[in-house]
């Protein structure tokens, strides 16, 4: 598959993930987060993800005007090694440790880790790839989406209480 295509699978992956999650995950969280995190509310977890999954679909189109060379490349591949992890914490490890389904697991084993895994392969497989390059934007670019994530809640529930 060559990686034109991938480009747009990956965020094509990463919505059905956030599909599942913005239908199921609140409702669960509500019961099952606990200890774990604060139990996160289905408006605010939908603009979240919504916001989460324009990203990814911005860096594809990045990619596709600039090219494998381009930041946006490098920031597309980070954002697969980020959703790839994501498959396995929190979605594996929340399942084992709550003893019940996390929603984003099945759609995470059969479209993200698929996705992100075929377009990091092809990526590195490529030969115009600069690893150093990718392990520091990837340094950089995880965390950053993850410290995101509260701040995303948060202006979601503020657009909520505004939108009421």
């Amino acid at each position: 598959m060559n990686i034109g295509l991938l480009i747009w699978i990956f965020p094509i992956a990463v919505t059905l993930h956030n599909l599942e999650e913005a239908i199921w995950l609140p409702g669960w969280s509500q019961e099952r987060a606990g200890r774990w995190h604060q139990p996160v509310g289905p408006q605010s977890f939908r603009i979240a993800v919504s916001v989460l999954t324009l990203i990814a679909f911005l860096l594809a189109a990045w990619t596709h005007i600039r090219g494998s060379g381009s930041l946006g490349y490098y920031l597309l591949l980070a954002y697969a090694l980020g959703q790839g992890l994501n498959v396995f914490f929190p979605h594996v490890l929340g399942t084992i440790a709550t003893r019940t389904y996390m929603p984003g697991l099945l759609s995470g084993i059969l479209f993200v880790l698929p996705a992100a895994s075929v377009l990091l392969f092809r990526a590195f497989g490529a030969g115009h790839l600069d690893i150093g390059r990718f392990f520091a934007v990837a340094m950089i670019f995880i965390p950053l989406m993850l410290l995101s994530i509260p701040i995303l809640f948060r202006i979601g529930g503020t657009v909520c209480r505004f939108a009421i």
